[in-house]
């Protein structure tokens, strides 16, 4: 069957001398696998650089539902973004959601919903000058809306976010699992407001990175053998600032 889909890329990897697969998700089909054969060559018509982490891609391809490897006849990016691989504060941000992505979305089944969030988000992104440092926060926490553990938003000053049970709770009812009153004073707010109100937080650098640690411990305990992201600690630093 021939489809034409909207995408985004998840990850590459080598195939063989001259090809690359790609995990692809795609807006008519969920994530996909694609053989694109001569993409390392310098007479492919599809080049590495098209298919670089999280671009946002136009795709015409026959999808054969008994196969693991799909074929693409058409590609380009569009829209194009221009700064997510050449700004080194986005570079690194993309890298993150890159991996975040690969580990945590395994659908293979279409969900319009998931993937024009993803795509809004990169077009932010892309276009943010400023506030990039709550950025990844901000893109984790409303991320769980599409992975189905988004926390119980029933909450009052004062509260702790019980990461294992997803909801607010008493200072009372303090457990290994809770994110400290300020902590989860924080992610009431990234979860109740737009990125552009978001990003206007003032939260100290190593709050910061500690709000960060403690989101992913989040998706560590909601995930079967969520790992540890190796990008983690590269963004670390360069949001230190």
């Amino acid at each position: 069957m021939l489809l034409s889909s909207k995408g985004i890329v998840f990850h590459t990897l080598k195939y063989g001398d001259t090809s690359l697969i790609a995990r692809i998700y795609t807006r008519e089909a969920g994530l996909l696998s694609f053989l694109i054969k001569g993409a390392r060559t310098q007479k492919g018509a599809i080049r590495p650089s098209h298919l670089m982490p999280l671009n946002l891609l136009e795709m015409v391809f026959t999808l054969r539902q008994n196969s693991s490897l799909q074929n693409l006849r058409e590609l380009k990016c569009d829209p194009v973004l221009f700064e997510l691989h050449v700004e080194p504060v986005k570079r690194s941000i993309t890298l993150f959601i890159s991996e975040l992505l690969n580990r945590s979305i395994r659908e293979e089944e279409k969900n319009t919903d998931l993937f024009d969030f993803l795509s809004g988000s990169l077009q932010i992104l892309d276009l943010q000058k400023s506030g990039l440092q709550l950025y990844p926060h901000y893109f984790c926490l409303q991320l769980t809306r599409y992975l189905g553990f988004f926390p119980d938003m029933d909450y009052r000053e004062g509260d702790c976010l019980d990461l294992a049970e997803g909801c607010f709770v008493g200072t009372n009812a303090v457990g290994p699992h809770h994110l400290s009153p300020k902590e989860s004073q924080w992610v009431f707010s990234l979860l109740n407001k737009p990125f552009e109100e978001s990003c206007q937080l003032s939260i100290p650098s190593i709050e910061r990175r500690n709000l960060l640690d403690g989101i992913l411990r989040y998706y560590r305990l909601h995930f079967d053998h969520f790992r540890d992201l190796q990008s983690h600690e590269i963004l670390r630093e360069v949001l230190a600032g």
